[in-house]
C-alpha cells in the first residue's frame, strides 16, 4: 500500500496514502516545538502516545492521539531530552519528569545495541521537574540521593525510591542506624545488600516514611521493589518499556521453517532462544527471543501476511542484537529502544503509520487510568 512520508519539528511521520497528514504540534513555531501555551486537559478522548522530544535547547513533553495522529504540547523543558522518564498522578493532573542521565536508563542491550551511546554521553547532572495540568510552567525540585524510581502514590503524594549501598563495616556488624533507629541486618545469600527507603514529597521537602533491606546486583535483585511503598505507585515510563512480552514459543514446523529462511541467524532450542507468537487480533507477529535468567524480546522480528510467510516491518531499524520494549494497545503495535523508549516506531494491522528517530519515553497513554480512574 502507498505511503507518504513527511517531518514535522523533530518528528517523522508515515502516514498511508488518503490519511490526513497532521503534524504533532498544530499551534505555534512547528520547527522547534516551542509553544506559547499549552494544553490545559491532558487526559485523551481515546488511544494517544506520550513522548518526548528535542527542540533546540529544550525538550517538549508531547501528546500524539491516535488514529488522526494530531499532537499538543503539555510542558516544554529546558535542557536536552536525554533520559527522559515519565510518572503519572492517578487523577492525571499532576506529572513527575525526570531526566536520568545515570547508565542504569539505559537499554539492556548495553554497548551491543545498535543505537549505543559512548559511556560518556551518560555524564552530565539529572534534571527533576513536577508539572500541574493547567500551568505553563514546570516546577524543579532536587531529588533525595541515592533516588532510583519516583511515582505518586494512590493519595496523589509524590514518593521518591532511594537505594542506600552499606559499608563493609555496617554488613559485618549486622545493623545501621537511620533515623535514629537501628536496622537489624540479615546476612545476603547473594547480591550486594542494601537498604532502600520511601521518602514522601510534602510541605516543599522530603521525608522519610518506609526502610527495608534488599539486595542489588543480581538478577534476581528487588532493589527498591521491597519497599511497600513501591508497589501502590502510578503509571511510570520505566515499567511501561520494560523488554517482556507474554506470547506462546512458536511450534508450527512450516512456520518455523520459515521463520528459519527469514532469519538463518538464529536457531531456536527448546527451553533457551525461540521464536515467540506476539500478534493481536488478526495480525500475526512474531519476535525473537534471548533467554537467560530473563528472557528478553529483542529487534528481529516479523510480520506473517495471509499465508503465513513473513516479512520485516517497514522502516525496521531493529536486529536481533537490540532488545526491544513491544506493548500491543487495540490494533496498534508500538515498538522501541527499551528502557529508553527512543527510536519508536508503530504499526496498524501490520502497516507503519508513524515513526520518529528522535522522539525518547515513547508510550501509551494510560487508558487504564483515563477511562477507570485506578491503575
Amino acid at each position: 500500500m502507498a505511503s507518504v512520508r513527511t517531518v514535522c519539528g523533530g518528528v517523522s511521520l508515515v502516514l498511508i496514502a488518503g490519511a490526513a497528514v497532521a503534524c504533532p504540534v498544530r499551534r505555534g513555531a512547528e520547527t522547534n516545538f516551542v509553544l506559547s501555551s499549552f494544553a490545559a486537559q491532558w487526559t485523551p478522548a481515546g488511544t494517544a502516545l506520550s513522548l518526548f522530544v528535542p527542540a533546540t535547547g529544550r525538550c517538549v513533553w508531547e501528546q500524539i492521539d491516535l488514529p488522526s495522529l494530531r499532537g499538543r504540547t503539555l510542558m516544554s523543558f529546558p535542557g536536552d531530552c536525554r533520559g527522559a522518564r515519565l510518572a503519572l498522578s492517578i487523577d492525571q493532573r499532576h506529572a513527575a519528569v525526570w531526566f536520568d542521565t545515570s547508565t542504569a536508563n539505559r537499554s539492556h542491550a548495553g554497548t551491543e545495541g545498535t543505537f549505543k551511546e559512548p559511556e560518556e554521553l551518560a555524564v552530565g547532572a539529572s534534571r527533576f521537574f513536577v508539572v500541574d495540568q493547567g500551568e505553563e510552567a514546570p516546577r524543579t525540585i532536587d531529588l533525595p540521593a541515592q533516588t532510583a524510581d519516583v511515582g505518586f502514590d494512590p493519595t496523589g503524594r509524590l514518593v521518591a525510591l532511594t537505594i542506600q549501598p552499606l559499608t563493609e563495616a555496617e554488613i559485618e556488624s549486622g545493623e545501621v542506624t537511620v533515623d535514629g533507629k537501628t536496622v537489624k541486618l540479615e546476612r545476603a545469600s547473594e547480591g550486594d545488600p542494601v537498604l532502600v527507603h520511601a521518602f514522601a514529597y510534602e510541605s516543599e521537602q522530603w521525608s522519610r516514611f518506609e526502610t527495608a533491606e534488599s539486595t542489588i546486583a543480581w538478577d534476581l535483585a528487588l532493589g527498591t521493589s521491597a519497599l511497600n511503598a513501591a508497589q501502590g505507585l502510578g503509571f511510570r515510563s520505566r515499567e511501561a518499556l520494560v523488554p517482556f512480552i507474554q506470547g506462546d514459543d512458536e511450534d508450527d514446523a512450516m512456520i518455523l521453517s520459515r521463520l528459519a529462511s527469514f532469519a538463518p541467524q538464529v536457531h531456536p532450542a527448546r527451553g533457551e532462544d525461540a521464536w515467540i507468537r506476539f500478534g493481536s487480533g488478526e495480525t500475526w507477529f512474531e519476535v525473537w527471543e534471548q533467554s537467560g535468567e530473563f528472557a528478553f524480546a529483542t529487534g528481529l522480528a516479523a510480520f506473517l501476511d495471509a499465508r503465513g510467510m513473513p516479512f520485516k516491518p517497514a522502516n525496521w531499524p531493529f536486529n536481533d542484537k537490540d532488545i526491544v520494549s513491544y506493548t500491543w494497545q487495540e490494533s496498534y503495535l508500538l515498538a522501541r529502544v527499551d528502557v529508553e523508549g527512543s527510536h519508536p516506531r508503530l504499526y496498524r494491522n501490520g502497516a507503519l503509520v508513524w515513526f520518529s528517530d528522535h522522539a525518547l519515553a515513547t508510550t501509551y497513554w494510560p487508558l487504564v487510568l483515563a477511562r477507570e480512574g485506578s491503575n
